[in-house]
C-alpha cells in the first residue's frame, strides 16, 4: 500500500501516533491494514545515502507492518524510490511524506504560530 501525501504538522503528529502506540486508540488504522509501524528519516544522514535496515526490522520487530519515509526536498528522487522499492521488497505497508518548504515543519517564530 502506497500512501503519498504531504501533511500538516497536527495531522502527522496524530497519524504518528496512530500508527506508533499500537494501542486499542488505532483500532482505525489497525482496521485498515497498517498495523504497528516506524517512522525512518533517511533524508538527514549521509545526504541520504543509507541502508535503512529494514530486512533486519522485520525479523527483529516482526510486529511492525509499516514504515513512514519521511522525503525532504534536497533528496534526489531516486534516493526516495530506491527507500521505497526496499520497503516494498521487505513486504511492509509504506506511508511516504514530502515536505516541499521549510514552513511546513513549523517555525520557533511566535508570529508564525
Amino acid at each position: 500500500m502506497f500512501v503519498v501525501a504531504e501533511m500538516a504538522p497536527l495531522t502527522l503528529a496524530l497519524l504518528l501516533i496512530i500508527l506508533l502506540t499500537g494501542s486499542d486508540r488505532c483500532a482505525v488504522a489497525l482496521a485498515a491494514g497498517l498495523g504497528n509501524g516506524v517512522n525512518v528519516q533517511p533524508s538527514y544522514y549521509n545526504s541520504g545515502k543509507v541502508a535503512l535496515g529494514l530486512s533486519q526490522l522485520k525479523a527483529l520487530a516482526p510486529k511492525v507492518k509499516t514504515v513512514r519515509i519521511e522525503v525532504e526536498p534536497f533528496i534526489p528522487i531516486s534516493l526516495a524510490k530506491q527507500w521505497i522499492s526496499e520497503a516494498a521488497k521487505n513486504g511492509f505497508s509504506i506511508i511516504v511524506t514530502y515536505h516541499k518548504k521549510a514552513t511546513v515543519l513549523g517555525s520557533n517564530d511566535a508570529s508564525k504560530q
